[in-house]
Protein backbone atom coordinates (compact mmCIF):
# COMPACT_ATOMS: atom_id res chain seq x y z
CA UNK A 1 0.00 0.00 0.00
CA UNK A 2 1.54 3.38 -0.98
CA UNK A 3 2.07 5.84 1.80
CA UNK A 4 1.59 9.56 1.59
CA UNK A 5 4.43 11.85 2.56
CA UNK A 6 3.40 15.10 4.13
CA UNK A 7 5.77 18.01 3.85
CA UNK A 8 6.09 21.11 5.96
CA UNK A 9 7.64 24.22 4.49
CA UNK A 10 10.78 25.17 6.33
CA UNK A 11 10.72 28.36 8.34
CA UNK A 12 12.27 31.30 6.54
CA UNK A 13 12.35 35.07 6.46
CA UNK A 14 13.49 37.46 3.77
CA UNK A 15 16.03 40.19 4.51
CA UNK A 16 16.69 42.80 1.84
CA UNK A 17 19.34 45.45 2.36
CA UNK A 18 19.83 48.33 -0.01
CA UNK A 19 23.06 50.29 0.30
CA UNK A 20 23.07 53.88 -0.80
CA UNK A 21 26.16 56.02 -0.60
CA UNK A 22 26.37 59.65 0.25
CA UNK A 23 28.75 62.27 1.54
CA UNK A 24 27.98 61.32 5.14
CA UNK A 25 28.36 57.55 4.61
CA UNK A 26 26.14 54.64 3.75
CA UNK A 27 22.41 54.66 4.24
CA UNK A 28 21.01 51.19 4.69
CA UNK A 29 17.40 50.56 3.72
CA UNK A 30 16.33 47.30 5.31
CA UNK A 31 13.22 45.26 4.60
CA UNK A 32 12.50 42.21 6.72
CA UNK A 33 9.64 39.89 5.74
CA UNK A 34 8.77 37.44 8.54
CA UNK A 35 6.18 34.68 8.31
CA UNK A 36 3.32 35.39 10.69
CA UNK A 37 3.20 31.70 11.63
CA UNK A 38 6.80 31.98 12.86
CA UNK A 39 6.09 35.14 14.85
CA UNK A 40 3.07 33.45 16.40
CA UNK A 41 5.31 30.61 17.60
CA UNK A 42 7.53 32.95 19.64
CA UNK A 43 5.22 35.83 20.58
CA UNK A 44 1.78 34.22 20.97
CA UNK A 45 0.01 36.80 18.79
CA UNK A 46 -3.34 34.98 18.54
CA UNK A 47 -5.08 36.67 21.49
CA UNK A 48 -8.43 34.92 21.07
CA UNK A 49 -6.85 31.50 20.38
CA UNK A 50 -8.97 30.91 17.27
CA UNK A 51 -5.88 29.84 15.27
CA UNK A 52 -6.33 32.77 12.86
CA UNK A 53 -4.29 35.94 13.11
CA UNK A 54 -6.04 39.20 12.36
CA UNK A 55 -4.40 42.49 11.47
CA UNK A 56 -5.73 43.84 14.77
CA UNK A 57 -3.91 41.13 16.74
CA UNK A 58 -0.70 41.78 14.83
CA UNK A 59 -1.00 45.57 14.98
CA UNK A 60 -1.40 45.61 18.77
CA UNK A 61 1.88 43.69 19.09
CA UNK A 62 3.96 45.60 16.52
CA UNK A 63 6.22 47.08 19.20
CA UNK A 64 6.93 43.59 20.57
CA UNK A 65 7.50 42.21 17.07
CA UNK A 66 9.93 45.00 16.16
CA UNK A 67 11.76 44.58 19.47
CA UNK A 68 12.07 40.84 18.83
CA UNK A 69 13.42 41.39 15.32
CA UNK A 70 15.80 44.21 16.25
CA UNK A 71 17.25 42.21 19.15
CA UNK A 72 18.18 39.46 16.68
CA UNK A 73 19.46 41.46 13.72
CA UNK A 74 22.69 43.45 13.93
CA UNK A 75 24.56 45.26 11.19
CA UNK A 76 28.23 46.21 11.38
CA UNK A 77 28.57 44.72 14.89
CA UNK A 78 25.76 46.94 16.15
CA UNK A 79 27.28 50.18 14.88
CA UNK A 80 24.39 50.72 12.45
CA UNK A 81 21.32 51.33 14.59
CA UNK A 82 18.13 50.46 12.78
CA UNK A 83 15.20 52.86 13.10
CA UNK A 84 11.66 52.07 11.93
CA UNK A 85 10.96 53.17 8.36
CA UNK A 86 7.74 52.72 6.43
CA UNK A 87 4.69 51.44 8.36
CA UNK A 88 4.42 47.68 8.77
CA UNK A 89 2.27 45.77 6.31
CA UNK A 90 1.18 42.21 5.59
CA UNK A 91 2.10 40.56 2.30
CA UNK A 92 0.45 37.34 1.17
CA UNK A 93 2.76 34.80 -0.43
CA UNK A 94 2.27 31.30 -1.73
CA UNK A 95 3.32 29.82 1.62
CA UNK A 96 1.34 32.19 3.86
CA UNK A 97 1.19 35.73 5.18
CA UNK A 98 4.36 37.66 6.01
CA UNK A 99 4.75 40.77 8.11
CA UNK A 100 6.86 43.35 6.27
CA UNK A 101 9.01 45.54 8.50
CA UNK A 102 11.06 48.42 7.10
CA UNK A 103 14.06 50.02 8.80
CA UNK A 104 16.61 52.64 7.85
CA UNK A 105 20.07 53.26 9.20
CA UNK A 106 22.82 55.76 8.53
CA UNK A 107 26.22 54.05 8.73
CA UNK A 108 29.86 54.91 8.41
CA UNK A 109 31.10 54.04 4.92
CA UNK A 110 32.71 50.60 4.82
CA UNK A 111 33.88 48.28 2.03
CA UNK A 112 32.00 45.34 3.58
CA UNK A 113 28.72 44.80 5.38
CA UNK A 114 28.50 42.47 8.37
CA UNK A 115 25.09 40.90 9.05
CA UNK A 116 24.39 39.04 12.27
CA UNK A 117 21.07 37.20 11.98
CA UNK A 118 19.54 35.36 14.96
CA UNK A 119 15.78 35.21 14.27
CA UNK A 120 14.07 32.11 15.72
CA UNK A 121 17.39 30.64 16.83
CA UNK A 122 15.85 29.72 20.18
CA UNK A 123 12.90 27.79 18.73
CA UNK A 124 13.71 26.50 15.24
CA UNK A 125 17.13 25.14 14.26
CA UNK A 126 15.98 24.75 10.64
CA UNK A 127 15.02 28.42 10.19
CA UNK A 128 16.93 30.37 7.55
CA UNK A 129 17.06 33.99 6.55
CA UNK A 130 17.35 34.69 2.84
CA UNK A 131 19.56 37.75 2.36
CA UNK A 132 19.57 40.01 -0.68
CA UNK A 133 21.99 42.95 -0.73
CA UNK A 134 21.99 45.55 -3.48
CA UNK A 135 24.11 48.68 -3.59
CA UNK A 136 23.77 51.85 -5.58
CA UNK A 137 26.07 50.34 -8.24
CA UNK A 138 23.68 47.41 -8.70
CA UNK A 139 20.83 49.73 -9.61
CA UNK A 140 22.88 52.05 -11.82
CA UNK A 141 25.19 49.51 -13.46
CA UNK A 142 23.00 46.47 -13.78
CA UNK A 143 25.12 44.47 -11.33
CA UNK A 144 23.25 41.51 -9.86
CA UNK A 145 22.49 41.76 -6.14
CA UNK A 146 24.28 39.49 -3.71
CA UNK A 147 22.20 36.58 -2.36
CA UNK A 148 22.99 34.50 0.74
CA UNK A 149 21.32 32.09 3.11
CA UNK A 150 21.58 33.08 6.77
CA UNK A 151 21.78 30.43 9.49
CA UNK A 152 20.80 31.87 12.90
CA UNK A 153 23.24 29.51 14.63
CA UNK A 154 26.22 30.45 12.44
CA UNK A 155 28.66 33.32 12.69
CA UNK A 156 27.87 36.70 11.19
CA UNK A 157 28.05 36.94 7.40
CA UNK A 158 30.34 39.51 5.80
CA UNK A 159 29.51 40.66 2.28
CA UNK A 160 31.33 43.07 -0.01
Amino acid sequence: MPSTALAHKASDAYLQIGRGGGSSGDTLDVRLDIALRDLEAVLDLDRDADRRLTWGEVRTRLDDIQAYALARLRLQQGRCALAPGEPAAVEDRVDGAYLVLAFRSPCEPAPTLEVEYRLFREVDPTHRGLLRVAGAEAVAGGVAPLLRSLDPAAAAVVVA
